[in-house]
């Protein structure tokens, strides 16, 4: 908002100034010829006196003659004029009363209220007649014979600031224009498509949040027919082997193949089940995940909760890993439920492939947090790495479907690291086994902070 206001306020400036121009600079013309004009009064009453004084030591009857051989000679135009006649010139009775009594007058004949013409006069001596000498009628710009100077400024600026409002619109509705083709693309489906306004648009947030969310609904749309697939073959596999073992049972009498049968198809279930609530928690992290409630929460207050409800969901498959705690940072930042959520899948996914033991650590670093789950399994190769936050993402022959889990586990931890603006890295050796870096600043973008970026 305010970086609109300052460029819409620059060019009604940028407008404004351009009218004061203008206006300057034809006043200031129309003022010089106008000062040029009384600049010349002087030589006009000079010029009247010359003549009447040489005139008046002359027969009046050579007048004619004498005055004929003298015009040519003359800077400006000289007439004789009778004394009778200056009213029909405009001029007022004290001023020519002032001419009777001998005094050299200028004056202004106004022909009509534009065009006007400077007169200096001196009366002949003691007669009847007088001596004009006159500058051509003075004609200002057309402009000022039908408009006022009032007039004139007036409309420049109405001129200057519709041509500034009429360019404002045009390129604002050039703009919103392509938004319009844009947004009809997309509602044809060419999420392909992206809006490209230059930076100085006033419609360029607008163009970056559109780019914003045809991507997120691609990558929605993306996502949404990869899990389609990718859920579709994840339930084959348990569906069929509850199948077989149900075919089986039916025709199985002793008991503990029966209990066996029974045994497996529970398991099958189980995996069914948190198949079912990891693609719940999944989906609702990647597009309808509900508003930020951060705060700071105790990490004693769940996380060795988590440890627990791990080590014995891992006990019960037969896994007996120890795990080391390690907490440097008594508060975080997060939200209890996803952090736990994500806390929890790496611990599970730490424990099905430690050998020894499985490392977890807290702690506040300068630009935030991080939560370490370290294991020392046999590692992951690094061609690897950035696949296995991919839904059902499945790596080489050390780490497959037979050590268990959904292919989830990664995933949604990367949902919740992005959740709270922050990434998860991996890090691997194959003697050392596997580090996981769950990182997150201490003040979290939210959606709308980084909309009105």
């Amino acid at each position: 908002m305010a970086k609109l206001f300052i460029k819409l306020w620059l060019f009604l400036l940028a407008t404004s100034f351009g009218s004061f121009q203008i206006q300057t600079r034809v006043f200031e013309w129309t003022t010089a010829q106008q000062h040029q004009e009384r600049q010349r009064a002087p030589f006009l009453t000079t010029t009247a006196e010359l003549v009447a004084h040489y005139m008046r030591d002359i027969p009046q009857s050579a007048w004619p003659a004498q005055f004929l051989a003298l015009e040519g000679k003359l800077t400006y135009h000289t007439e004789i004029v009778a004394l009778s006649n200056l009213q029909s010139l405009g001029i007022s009775s004290e001023t020519i009363q002032r001419i009777r009594d001998g005094e050299a007058v200028y004056f202004q004949d106004q022909k009509d209220q534009s065009i006007t013409r400077s007169i200096g006069c001196l009366r002949i001596g003691n007669s009847e007649y007088a001596i004009t000498s006159a500058l051509p009628p003075y004609q200002p710009l057309l402009l000022f014979r039908v408009l006022t100077p009032r007039t004139f400024a007036w409309l420049t600026e109405s001129l200057l600031y519709g041509s500034a409002v009429l360019l404002w619109l045009s390129l604002f509705w050039r703009d919103l224009k392509r938004v319009m083709h844009a947004a009809g693309a997309v509602g044809n489906g060419e999420l392909d498509s992206s809006l490209s306004l230059s930076k100085g648009s006033a419609l360029a947030p607008l163009a970056a949040s559109f780019n914003q969310m045809t991507a997120r609904i691609a990558g929605l749309l993306r996502s949404h027919k990869e899990l389609t697939s990718a859920v579709s073959h994840e339930l084959r596999t348990p569906l069929a082997r509850l199948r077989f073992a149900l075919s089986l049972s039916a025709d199985t009498h002793a008991p503990d193949q029966r209990d066996e049968l029974i045994r497996n198809m529970h398991r099958d279930v189980n995996e069914l089940d948190q198949l079912t609530d990891e693609l719940l928690v999944y989906s609702r992290l990647d597009r309808d995940a509900p508003p930020l409630q951060l705060g700071l929460i105790r990490v004693d207050s769940w996380l060795p909760r988590v440890i627990e409800d791990e080590l014995a969901a891992s006990h019960a498959t037969g896994i007996d890993i120890p795990i080391h705690l390690g907490i440097q940072v008594e508060q975080v930042h997060g939200e209890t439920k996803y952090l736990a959520r994500a806390v929890a899948n790496l611990i599970r996914n730490a424990l099905r492939f430690a050998k020894t033991r499985v490392d977890i650590g807290v702690l506040a670093t300068q630009q935030g947090y991080e939560i370490v789950v370290a294991d020392d399994g046999p590692g992951i190769d690094p061609a690897f790495h950035e696949a296995l936050f991919t839904p059902f993402a499945r790596t080489d022959q050390s780490r497959n479907r037979v050590t268990g889990g959904c292919g989830l586990g990664l995933a949604i931890v990367k949902r919740v690291a992005e959740r709270y603006s922050g990434n998860v890295q991996i890090a691997t050796d194959a003697h050392l086994g596997t580090r996981i870096v769950m990182r997150w600043p201490t003040q979290p973008v939210t959606a709308t902070q980084k909309a009105m970026r």
